[in-house]
């Protein structure tokens, strides 16, 4: 089994580490999300 995280978002639809590339990168099939702090 592959899982498809998400570091930063989807960077190309939104500016990283926002809540709309997290909710794109979902949209486009990441099982889960990675974000800088």
């Amino acid at each position: 089994m592959t899982l498809n995280f998400a570091h930063r978002g989807s960077l190309t639809e939104a500016p990283e580490n926002t809540l709309p590339a997290f909710q794109k990168a979902i949209v486009q099939g990441a099982k889960a999300i990675e974000l800088d702090m």
